[in-house]
């Protein structure tokens, strides 16, 4: 029995924390192994693969790893961590779902200023990555969703 692979871009933390219990969640209920994808981005071609385009980890990126490392750890997984240097992040996403033969693939498909142009990102990389599947989530521009609600009202008492 060959396991499956869910890939999950580490990104903005309020994307990538809702990225993560859905990606637990799916693991725990198919038994695959969980992967997080830590993209280092380099400012220049010559940097990949050299020292220069791998900085250490920040204090702050760590305790948010570590957040979702927890966080997976309650659902039950061992999560594993990868990093990867990366020049254009979308084709690194790419690269690294098949280099992992992952089947799952939660990634963030940068917004855009220019109409349209986010869909069409994120239909080039769904085209990159079939037969897998790309769950890019709803993007939140930078603002905690609503929480959905609804108000009853109480009955009106009946005089008797």
């Amino acid at each position: 029995m060959i396991e499956e692979t869910i890939l999950v871009q580490l990104t903005e933390p309020l994307w990538t924390a809702q990225a993560v219990h859905l990606a637990s969640a799916l693991a725990r209920n198919t038994h695959a192994k969980l992967v997080f994808l830590r993209l280092i981005w380099v400012s220049h071609l010559n940097y990949l693969g050299s020292d220069l385009g791998n900085p250490p980890i920040s204090s702050e990126d760590y305790e948010q790893l570590r957040e979702y490392t927890a966080t997976a750890e309650d659902y039950g997984l061992e999560p594993v961590v990868c990093s990867m240097q990366a020049f254009a992040p979308l084709a690194a996403i790419a690269e690294a779902a098949i280099h992992l033969d992952a089947q799952t693939i939660f990634a963030q498909v940068p917004a855009s200023r220019i109409p349209y142009w986010q869909q069409f990102q994120t239909w080039r990389l769904e085209q990159r990555l079939k037969p897998r599947t790309l769950y890019t989530l709803a993007q939140t521009a930078g603002r905690i969703p609503a929480t959905p609600y609804i108000i009853v009202k109480a009955p009106a008492r009946i005089k008797s």
